[in-house]
């Protein structure tokens, strides 16, 4: 079962740009108090059915919150074991954009096949690294897998992508440091990133969407547990009075991104070419050995009235910051938030509504690139994690 919802967008060309986009959720962000009551490992065993989609990022934010409620250190290496497979989750979530969602817009047939042996990349990689090890269960894996074969698993992937991605090694994309080395890719390169990018820039809308928007600033757990008291924040988040963005674009830095991001903003084409450059970025970052343990949490859980300790969990899911907000006594959950990234970034003052009040062209749906094509790859390259409709008035 997930909990679904959707979102409502509506634009208005003839309207002032702060008046032009209103966006409504139906999203049930209180899906979450069904843990209330229940314990730690039943609620932390029960909440990626609840939230299957990024359930891998779901999870580790939910453990790392209930780690920090109990005051528990995970054993060494637990830690780089979820990042890696929230990484692999990231990499499985932008390919479904790239091979099934762009290929729409270019009508050409979709890379069903692809995504299946993604899928199947996937699983095998997770069956490598967990080996039946409780690496979302508190206080993480028993002993460090042997890892045996992800050499092999991240090999297939990196080949995957050469060919039907990037149609180069990820290093060579990733190297890439101006305009004219990314047009010699164009013209070198015939995958369905390339054809998509080409398409962008052909039609004179590489800057389609660009707005004024800053990047959710990083929190920390006594600021987001402050945040997380205020009214409606899990639905209608701000900070100091503020709407922010988190997403592959804000969180993604490349030498290629700084050249684009000063031509064009946080337009379309830099937001696809972040996308392109997260997933060469997190291919190169699938073996825990190659990388500690990141510096332990602080652990600055809160103690409430109630005698409940209350604490925050995070964790870099693929469509921006996903927090987890848990409140714990005698080992069962008195309280439990989640704030998503598509709170922040479809908030009706947040990026997604600046972006589509600024769609340049026509709005006349006669014509080959209009207002609601461009909207739908706004929306799509922002990317809700739940259905959407759309409608612009005449």
């Amino acid at each position: 079962m997930t909990p679904e919802g959707r979102l409502s967008i509506q634009i208005n060309p003839a309207k002032a740009p702060e008046n032009r986009v209103v966006i409504r959720s139906t999203r049930p962000v209180s899906a979450c108090r069904v843990f209330k009551g229940k314990t730690v490992a039943e609620s932390l065993a029960l909440l990626p059915v609840l939230f299957s989609i990024c359930a891998t990022a779901q999870s580790c934010a939910a453990v790392r919150a209930c780690e920090q409620a109990q005051s528990v250190i995970p054993v060494h290496g637990t830690e780089a074991i979820r990042d890696c497979l929230v990484n692999m989750e990231t990499i499985r979530e932008h390919l479904w954009q790239v091979f099934l969602d762009w290929p729409k817009f270019l009508q050409t047939d979709i890379k069903q096949q692809s995504m299946v042996e993604i899928r199947a990349i996937q699983s095998t990689y997770q069956q490598v690294l967990l080996m039946d090890q409780p690496v979302f269960s508190v206080g993480g894996i028993i002993q460090m897998p042997e890892l045996t074969g992800l050499d092999k698993i991240t090999g297939q992937l990196s080949e995957l992508l050469r060919q039907q991605v990037f149609g180069c090694q990820l290093e060579q994309w990733l190297s890439m440091d101006s305009y004219s080395q990314l047009q010699n890719w164009l013209e070198q390169t015939q995958t369905i990133a390339a054809d998509m990018l080409k398409k962008i820039i052909s039609l004179d809308c590489a800057d389609s969407g660009c707005c004024e928007i800053t990047a959710l600033p990083e929190l920390d757990n006594s600021q987001l547990s402050a945040l997380l008291q205020q009214e409606d924040a899990a639905e209608l988040p701000q900070w100091q009075g503020q709407s922010y963005e988190t997403s592959s674009f804000t969180r993604t830095q490349s030498p290629l991104l700084n050249v684009l991001k000063q031509q064009y903003g946080n337009g379309l084409l830099v937001r696809m070419a972040a996308r392109l450059t997260e997933i060469a970025q997190l291919s190169l970052k699938l073996i825990p050995e190659k990388s500690a343990d990141p510096e332990q949490r602080s652990s600055d859980s809160l103690h409430s009235n109630t005698g409940a300790v209350t604490a925050i969990g995070q964790a870099a899911a693929a469509r921006g910051q996903l927090i987890h907000r848990v409140s714990i006594q005698n080992n069962q959950i008195t309280d439990y938030q989640i704030l998503a990234p598509t709170e922040w970034n479809f908030h009706p003052e947040g990026v997604v509504a600046g972006a589509l009040a600024h769609i340049q062209g026509n709005a006349d749906n006669s014509k080959t690139f209009n207002h609601e094509q461009q909207a739908h790859l706004i929306i799509k390259a922002i990317d809700p994690c739940v259905d959407y409709q759309l409608a612009i008035e005449a």
